[in-house]
């Protein structure tokens, strides 16, 4: 494994913003690369200073923050410096509780049509969410690039997909392409539901907040009107549930309720 100081990352200014393509691009400030999430819950430095400064910019239009230092990364760069063996001290959750906590929310929520409708979980991890749904009688697959559990389905279709804590992981030049990716697999029948939980940050955000956590992978990080535009591409609308998570559905679907009113 290369050293931390000998990283490589990009420090140039990018030129536009992916989302929405505005120029009016800040720099909001610096994280060190060791920096995580759990340093916040903990209330101290889970990995020391890596000495590797992450730049971090917001759109002053969208107010989508991302960095663009790791724009040349592979996969095998990220499963070597960021979702490796250490990956579970940035994210403690991420291997057991989140998931088991995701399976009884979605248990609940379509507990009455569960055993009729197909499921895909996009970013599923160790797919332990899969497994406790499977339990349940739900239809449901399991897709991560990085932990390679299940291949990306391409010959179905699905009535919901999931997506926890994932499109924050996904580089800001590659957003648009993964949620078009991503709901080429949803039914386009209106009942049709993709459920995406991410933090959303408010306009001129600063640096210090907790959720920009290069250790743990938060390269992109949306606002609320961010992830409205970035639906829109698809043609799908945004309902945010709370601030971190939001049901996304076809457009045709808000024109059907206004024609039934």
């Amino acid at each position: 494994m290369a050293s931390h100081s000998t990283l490589s990352i990009h420090t140039a200014h990018p030129d536009l913003c992916a989302i929405c393509s505005n120029t009016h691009l800040v720099h909001i400030g610096d994280k060190d690369f060791g920096i995580s999430g759990c340093d916040y819950f903990e209330g101290r430095r889970i990995f020391a200073d890596y000495g590797v400064a992450i730049p971090y910019y917001e759109c002053r239009h969208c107010n989508f923050i991302f960095t663009n230092a790791f724009d040349h990364w592979t996969n095998e760069h990220w499963r070597e410096h960021v979702y490796n063996d250490g990956y579970v001290l940035a994210d403690p959750p991420f291997l057991s509780e989140r998931p088991a906590r995701n399976a009884q929310m979605i248990a609940s929520l379509f507990y009455r049509e569960l055993p009729e409708i197909s499921i895909l979980d996009v970013g599923g991890g160790n797919g332990k969410m899969t497994d406790e749904l499977r339990k349940c009688g739900a239809d449901i697959q399991s897709h991560d690039p990085i932990y390679g559990n299940d291949a990306m389905p391409r010959d179905r279709c699905f009535d919901l997909i999931t997506s926890f804590e994932v499109v924050e992981h996904v580089p800001h030049f590659r957003q648009c392409e993964w949620i078009g990716n991503v709901t080429d697999l949803l039914r386009k029948a209106t009942a049709a539901r993709f459920l995406l939980s991410t933090e959303v940050s408010q306009p001129y955000r600063s640096i210090s907040w907790w959720y920009i956590c290069p250790r743990n992978g938060h390269i992109s990080i949306h606002s609320p009107l961010s992830l409205e535009i970035l639906a829109k591409r698809v043609g799908m609308d945004v309902h945010s549930i709370n601030p971190s998570m939001h049901l996304l559905s076809w457009q045709k679907q808000k024109q059907i309720v206004a024609l039934a009113a």
